[in-house]
C-alpha cells in the first residue's frame, strides 16, 4: 500500500511539474483546493436524511467518487509538506509524537520540564519536514530489505540503546545486534519509547562513557 501511494505521489509530481504547476501547488493553494472539495462533496449530501446518504442513486454515488479522487490527490501533493507537518504539530501533537517519533505521548506528558522541552525541541525541529521525506523513504525502504550481517566481526566499540515500548520495535532486534558484536554493551529499558523519554541523562553518561574508553590508548 505504501509502495502504491509513493508510486502515485511520484506520477502527480511528474504530471504538476510537466505543466509547470509547481508555482501553484503551494501548500496554502493546495490546502484551499482540498478544502473547496470537500465543500462540494459535502454538497452532495446536504440535507439528506441518513439513510438518504447511505442510498445515494448511481449517478451520484460517481459525482461522489469523482470529489473523493480530486480530494486524495490534493491531499498526496499536500504529504511531506511543511504546512502539514507544521499543522500536525499544532493540532494534534500527541498523535505525532505517537506515530513520527514511536513514543507515547503520555510518557511525555508525565515527564519533567526538561524533557517535555527537550521532545517538543525535536519534534519542531524536524521542519523543514520536506528536505527530510526522501531520506525516511529510504530508511523505510532499507528496513524492508535488511540481510544478514557479519556482526561478529565488528571491532569499534559500540554501544546499542532501546527501550520495550519503542513504536517502530526496535528492542528485540537491538538486543540481538548487541548480543552479537564483541563487547558491545546493550542498555535497554522497560519504558521510554523511541526518544528514550525519562533516560536522557542516562544515556548521555553512557555515551560519554562509551568515548572514554575509546579515547584510551
Amino acid at each position: 500500500m505504501v509502495d502504491r501511494i509513493d508510486k502515485l505521489r511520484s506520477q502527480l509530481a511528474q504530471f504538476a511539474t510537466e505543466r509547470d504547476w509547481d508555482q501553484f501547488h503551494n501548500p496554502k493553494n493546495l490546502a484551499m483546493a482540498l478544502v473547496a472539495e470537500a465543500g462540494e462533496l459535502v454538497e452532495h449530501f446536504q440535507w439528506l436524511s441518513p439513510h438518504q446518504a447511505a442510498n445515494l442513486s448511481a449517478e451520484t454515488k460517481a459525482e461522489v467518487a469523482l470529489e473523493i479522487a480530486d480530494m486524495l490527490l490534493f491531499l498526496l501533493r499536500l504529504l511531506g509538506s511543511d504546512f502539514l507537518f507544521w499543522a500536525g504539530l499544532k493540532v494534534t501533537r500527541d498523535q505525532v509524537i505517537r506515530y513520527v517519533f514511536a513514543t507515547p505521548p503520555e510518557l511525555v506528558a508525565a515527564a519533567s520540564e526538561q524533557e517535555r522541552a527537550r521532545v517538543n525541541a525535536m519534534a519542531d525541529g524536524i521542519l523543514p519536514f520536506s528536505m527530510r521525506v526522501a531520506g525516511l523513504r529510504d530508511d523505510t525502504g532499507l528496513g524492508k530489505r535488511l540481510g544478514p550481517y557479519a556482526l561478529d566481526s565488528i571491532r569499534a566499540p559500540t554501544l546499542v540503546i532501546s527501550a520495550r515500548d519503542d513504536g517502530f520495535g526496535t528492542y528485540a532486534g537491538a538486543e540481538y545486534t548487541a548480543s552479537q558484536i564483541p563487547a558491545a554493551k546493550f542498555v535497554g529499558f522497560a519504558s521510554g519509547g523511541h526518544l528514550w523519554v525519562g533516560h536522557d541523562d542516562e544515556v548521555r553518561s553512557e555515551i560519554l562513557a562509551l568515548l572514554r574508553r575509546s579515547a584510551q590508548p
